[in-house]
């Protein structure tokens, strides 16, 4: 019969004796191979096959948990890692909290007219610093810790030595570098839209004429990659481009690397593990396409694993120090991406998490320690706030139309909807896509499928492991992974719109985190078994040949498939700007070249930054034949571009300027892509 307190214990975490059986060499070295063999063929077979033959992928997929299952059964039960302590309230120096509370209400009201003001920032700035030094726990920097980091610096420098881990997280840094950077500029290759209207923020920021805290057009955008790029055009010289977007999307990108390693190597303790989690992170298609595309969405994971990894840091180590910065971590990442407002879910789920499992031993945070965290996050948010407050519709636009019925009405009841989504995103790994060009291949789940069978042998893995030890990370992860895919479930009224690549990305890197677990069980044996060197070098040649077939294949993705479909969707406006530049750097001038507009055709505003000349957008709309007619008296030389379907403007250009001489340009695209134009001599040449 089961001892009283057996349930509990077994929930609270305390560990059971490690089993004294010995491991039998021939046995457990194979399980993790076979089981990453027998997986990837089942996802494979999902991925390429025929839809029908699932059920083939899925028994498959059912013998490799089972064998992978097996052999984390067969792993050791270690004395688990437990927090330092209980962490109580450090001494609390009242008069900054005082300090800091004055601060904040003063940047409540300086950023005002939904702008940040240069008093408003500093009060803001002033009151985070403040605020986290009356909680800091050791004494505060100054100068009297300058001889000891000088000290510190000569004793590197005259006996440099890099650590072997730190190098191989340095490695994966510049793999990562390499599938951000490659071929940045052709890869993707258009402008749309949605740059053009973030590089005409941008442009307003960088000129000083703007400040924004929450930027309103476009659906609602959060500001601070639209200061990144400000500051890469003002301060280094960049210009206001496509490509500066996709290199400060993309330096964010690889900034995710480390911070997801750090995060890994907190969670298991296990720096291995989080290396492989790097390496797999840096290669992966998905973070890779998210980090070219010249847009916010890298912010999501960065910050995401940035909090994750001081928080679990914190609570490891029981440092309030760690806690406070993780706080400030979170309210900074509101200002980043929209998908990250469901992270502070997914810390209360891990602080939970090891408040349940650690409370027998006295180790968990304090409650008033719980406020202070809670309060350094509220003063983050102050200037959020205060535009949520002050325009409301535009902070919430996007959660409402997307969770509620405020633009379309829900296809089912929403609890079937939301089942429905839920199911959707949990086989993005494995089956389904977005549906969306700007960010994905069609049909292409958001891992490959080397990583995809990693993956799911990944969650057998933890969910064993975690029954198996009662850890809570193991726990941790595998609650948290679905939390931060909730802002993509949650497109209610838009289920098209799920699984979303870029709203799911805060998941990224506990995902690969758990794609990384299958590799690390094969790299290292079963218990305490001793292999030999040959042994080791042949399981170190079986990890690196997967995560090079892993690497390929993501490469032929991002630079083949990715690639071309986004070629053959986006607009060729570079190829229009080239003609327009042509012209008015030649016979003509930028104010005698016009595009005729055309529904869901080229936006000229990206045509002119394509053709060299920011700001350019000579366009003509409505009312085309009195437009024409009153050109007819300009003297000058003239060139209008048009659709090549646009029969009404074309007859119009005939009819007016008999003289024309109109031209096809063939596109290097595809032959729907084709423009016209329209070239209309000065007056007086023969």
């Amino acid at each position: 019969m089961m001892p009283e307190d057996t349930l509990w214990d077994w929930y609270s975490g305390k560990q059971p004796a490690a089993s004294p059986r010995p491991q039998r060499a021939w046995a457990a070295p194979p399980l993790p191979l076979i089981s990453i063999v027998v997986a990837m063929l089942a996802q494979y077979l999902w991925q390429f096959g025929p839809r029908d033959q699932w059920p083939a992928g899925a028994a498959l997929y059912l013998v490799a948990a089972a064998l992978f299952g097996l052999h984390c059964w067969q792993l050791p039960v270690s004395n688990g890692v437990r927090n330092a302590g209980r962490q109580p309230l450090p001494s609390v120096r009242w008069q900054f909290v005082l300090a800091a509370f004055c601060l904040a209400a003063a940047a409540y009201l300086l950023n005002s007219n939904l702008q940040f003001s240069l008093l408003g920032v500093l009060a803001w700035v002033a009151a985070l610093a403040i605020f986290t030094a009356a909680f800091w726990s050791s004494p505060l920097p100054g100068l009297s810790t300058l001889p000891a980091v000088l000290r510190l610096l000569r004793t590197y420098f005259n006996n440099p030595r890099v650590p072997l881990i730190a190098a191989g997280v340095g490695a994966a840094m510049l793999l990562g570098a390499f599938f951000r950077l490659h071929n940045l500029d052709t890869v993707p290759g258009e402008m749309t839209s949605d740059h053009v209207e973030k590089l005409l923020d941008v442009a307003r920021i960088a000129a000083g004429k703007s400040s924004p805290i929450f930027l309103p057009t476009n659906g609602g955008r959060e500001a601070m990659f639209f200061y990144i790029c400000a500051a890469l055009v003002h301060w280094l010289g960049f210009g206001l481009t496509h490509y500066t977007l996709k290199l400060a999307a993309a330096v964010c990108g690889v900034l995710v690397i480390p911070f997801a390693y750090l995060l890994a190597s907190e969670l298991t303790q296990d720096k291995r593990l989080a290396l492989l989690a790097a390496v797999l992170l840096a290669v992966g298609w998905w973070p890779v396409v998210i980090a070219r595309n010249g847009l916010r969405f890298p912010l999501a994971p960065l910050f995401t694993a940035l909090t994750l990894w001081l928080v679990v840091r914190g609570l490891r180590r029981s440092s309030a120090n760690d806690l406070l910065l993780g706080a400030l971590a979170l309210g900074l990442g509101f200002y980043g991406y929209s998908a990250f407002r469901l992270v502070p879910l997914a810390v209360a789920a891990v602080c939970l998490l090891s408040w349940l499992h650690q409370r027998r031993v006295g180790s968990s945070i304090s409650a008033a320690l719980a406020v202070a965290m809670a309060s350094v996050f509220l003063i983050a948010l102050v200037p959020m706030v205060r535009y949520a407050i002050d325009d409301p519709a535009a902070f919430w636009h996007r959660i409402i139309t997307r969770m509620g019925q405020a633009e379309v009405g829900y296809t089912d009841s929403a609890w079937i909807v939301f089942l429905r989504n839920a199911w959707n995103a949990a086989r993005m790994f494995s089956w389904t896509a977005d549906t969306a060009w700007l960010v994905s291949p069609v049909g292409q789940p958001v891992l490959d499928w080397v990583c995809g069978a990693l993956f799911h042998l990944g969650i057998i893995g933890f969910a064993v492991r975690y029954v198996r030890t009662r850890e809570w990370h193991y726990l941790a992860v595998l609650l948290c992974v679905p939390i931060l895919l909730l802002p993509s479930v949650l497109a209610l009224a838009f289920p098209i719109e799920n699984p979303s690549l870029t709203r799911s990305s805060c998941a990224l890197p506990l995902v690969f985190l758990l794609a990384a677990f299958p590799l690390r069980a094969l790299w290292q044996p079963a218990g305490n078994i001793q292999t030999s060197l040959q042994a080791a070098f042949w399981r170190t040649a079986a990890v690196c040949s997967l995560v090079t077939v892993s690497a390929l294949v993501n490469y032929r993705i991002i630079f083949t498939d990715y690639a071309a479909l986004y070629k053959l969707s986006a607009q060729n406006t570079s190829e229009i700007g080239a003609v327009v530049r042509g012209y008015a750097t030649s016979i003509g001038d930028w104010d005698t070249v016009w595009v005729r507009a055309y529904p869901y055709w080229v936006d000229t505003r990206a045509v002119g930054i394509a053709a060299g000349r920011f700001g350019w957008d000579n366009v003509i709309l409505d009312q085309a034949q009195q437009h024409l007619e009153e050109l007819a008296n300009e003297p000058r030389a003239k060139l209008f571009i048009f659709n090549q379907v646009d029969a009404d403007f074309q007859s119009q250009l005939q009819r007016i300027f008999p003289r024309g001489v109109e031209r096809r340009h063939q596109s290097l695209v595809v032959a729907d892509k084709d423009f016209m134009s329209y070239f209309v001599a000065a007056q007086g040449t023969p």
